[in-house]
């Protein structure tokens, strides 16, 4: 839960803040269906809503946000994070060098992992490229 002096510590000492809104939405979209009780339903809207308001806050400020996941895929087919991170106001781009170069930053294993190369996309014809709609990420995940 980010705020003002938070941010600022972060950006004064370069580290990472690392959100990962995923694993409550998650828990919020299967529901009780999923095996999930109301409490457990209820606690992740309210953290969901929290770490989406951290987020948008660390966008806003250029603090180095990884997505929490070095692929584009979530587990089981699932939506991607960087959707979200679009949604919280970083581009496309942004959303995509989050997952990849910032990651790899965060790892310490720049230019070794999280490298996109020419070439490397090639979507099916008459699709959107992710720079566009970054979901055209999760469609590879199939």
């Amino acid at each position: 839960m980010l705020d003002d002096e938070a941010i600022a510590l972060i950006a004064e000492r370069g580290t990472f803040v690392v959100p990962n809104p995923y694993t409550n939405l998650y828990i919020i979209e299967r529901g009780a269906e999923g095996g999930f009780q109301p409490y457990q339903i209820e606690k992740s809207r309210e953290v969901y809503e929290l770490k989406l308001e951290s987020l948008r806050r660390a966008v806003r400020s250029g603090l180095f946000v990884p997505t929490a996941r070095t692929a584009a895929c979530s587990p089981r087919g699932q939506r991607a994070q960087m959707k979200i991170f679009v949604e919280a106001g970083m581009t496309p781009l942004e959303a995509i060098r989050s997952a990849t170069l910032v990651n790899a930053r965060l790892l310490r294993l720049e230019g070794k992992v999280g490298v996109l190369e020419p070439g490397a996309w090639r979507p099916d014809r008459g699709s959107r490229q992710p720079l566009e709609d970054v979901t055209a990420l999760e469609r590879r995940c199939s």
